[in-house]
């Protein structure tokens, strides 16, 4: 599905990711692990080019895309890239003003141009998915962080991305709630 090839990315005279490779296949999950600040983060973040690698190449293996990171892709190449990758932030990212039926209804609507009221159902069913039903109309400040992390991974989802990226997506989590979200996950990918 998507191959990665020699991603580079330095920081001035620092080495963050030095010839990154692998493969990824159809419905399969891969765990980056590695300790704090060995650059998980910024590989996520540079295969959905919110860093800027300095070298290497992404390519869906069906040829629907394929970038050089090194020739500096157009911004269509970079719209096409987001709209086959999803990322949910260790942070969450939730729009403060919205609540969270909207805060996943805004990429539906304003991006895919889906209707309000089909966006507001696939919104609520995910919700519902991710034990949140009693909180569409809740707003981030009044959700706990576990909960937040629920509804950023919701949004995610709803845009249907060939590819998930999670940035910790179980770090707010408690500990019952890991495996549910995660058999969640694998079903929706299905």
């Amino acid at each position: 599905m998507l191959q990665i090839r020699d991603i580079n990315k330095k920081i001035g005279s620092h080495t963050i990711l030095s010839n990154i490779s692998f493969d990824i296949k159809k419905g399969e999950i891969i765990a980056i692990i590695g300790p704090s600040g060995s650059g998980k983060t910024t590989l996520l973040r540079s295969l959905n080019y919110l860093e800027i690698p300095d070298s290497g190449i992404l390519e869906f293996s069906d040829g629907s895309l394929k970038i050089d990171f090194k020739s500096h892709p157009s911004k269509q190449e970079i719209l096409n890239l987001r709209r086959k990758m999803g990322m949910v932030f260790q942070s969450y990212n939730l729009f403060a003003h919205l609540n969270a039926t909207q805060n996943i209804t805004q990429g539906l609507i304003s991006v895919q141009k889906i209707d309000k009221d089909k966006a507001i159902q696939i919104a609520l069913n995910l919700l519902n998915k991710f034990g949140l039903k009693d909180k569409a109309n809740a707003y981030p400040s009044s959700l706990s962080g576990g909960q937040q992390q629920r509804v950023a991974i919701a949004r995610a989802v709803a845009l249907k991305p060939n590819i998930l990226l999670l940035d910790e997506p179980t770090s707010a989590l408690d500990k019952e709630l890991v495996s549910e979200v995660l058999s969640t996950l694998k079903m929706l990918a299905n």
